[in-house]
């Protein structure tokens, strides 16, 4: 009983920010800043939305949010998967420095590879441009270390009962593998689509027009002024839409998501 009030209380301190912020996108601006703050909205309005998408172009930024999180999380979680297997069922010369390699380069810090991946990215031609903003977003270490960490609990004798049958490697990979990975690939897309999502410092670097900003960057823009002001029911029906979709997909996925999770935990 203790142990599931200190849950509950802690799950309330966790929850409270999101709903404040829900019914504050709601509120006129006297409202917002009230303390202590209201539980519910009493003078409920949608002139926060209004101005958001009247003066600005909210729907552009939103659909470049779609755009590089899903191109992201496709390619993510694509090549994930694919190396995941390789790792897990295949035996090939350097396997495992390859695979400690990889995930050594989990320990360099982000800032560190900023300025050589926009060097990259400007010397292909790629400066301001959805594939430089969601190209360096869909590569990470961690997906190839989850893939490759879940597919080693799949039973290899599926694997060779379909060889015997005269299986070739592209029908394994689809028909037997992709199937029972299902848990997998919910956890990989929650986690890529998040973080692509609410990425900010990167398109921040990578795009230098209006019409190029993610919701999350171009949010962040129009509601913070010099000198530190801010308008909070702006700002708080901004970051209502940069919330939503994460928090929709995440209970969509829920299930798989916790299976893949502690499925992948399973065997070393």
């Amino acid at each position: 009983m203790f142990i599931l009030t200190i849950l509950i209380l802690l799950s309330i301190c966790f929850v409270f920010p999101l709903y404040w912020m829900a019914i504050g996108s709601f509120e006129p601006i006297r409202t917002t800043v009230k303390l202590p703050p209201d539980f519910y909205p009493e003078n409920a309005t949608l002139k926060n939305y209004i101005t958001l998408f009247k003066n600005y172009p909210c729907l552009r930024w939103l659909l470049n949010s779609l755009i590089v999180s899903i191109c992201a999380t496709a390619l993510a979680v694509s090549t994930a998967l694919m190396a995941g297997y390789a790792f897990a069922k295949k035996e090939f010369k350097g396997k495992n420095i390859i695979f400690w390699f990889l995930l050594s380069t989990m320990m360099i810090p982000l800032y560190v590879k900023i300025i050589p991946m926009f060097l990259m990215m400007r010397n292909l031609g790629l400066y301001n441009t959805y594939p430089g903003v969601f190209l360096p977003l869909s590569l990470h270490a961690s997906n190839i270390f989850l893939a490759r960490q879940y597919m080693s609990t799949l039973p290899s004798e599926l694997v060779d009962s379909a060889k015997i049958d005269g299986a070739n490697e592209l029908k394994i990979f689809t028909l037997i593998i992709l199937p029972l990975a299902k848990p997998l690939i919910a956890a990989l897309c929650i986690f890529n689509f998040v973080w692509a999502w609410r990425d900010f410092l990167w398109p921040l670097i990578m795009t230098s027009t209006n019409t190029m900003r993610t919701l999350p960057l171009a949010v962040a823009t129009v509601t913070c002024f010099p000198g530190g002001y801010a308008e909070l029911g702006l700002a708080m029906a901004g970051a209502s839409l940069v919330t939503a979709p994460v928090c929709i997909m995440f209970v969509l996925f829920q299930k798989y998501f916790i299976k893949g999770i502690t499925m992948g935990g399973v065997k070393g």
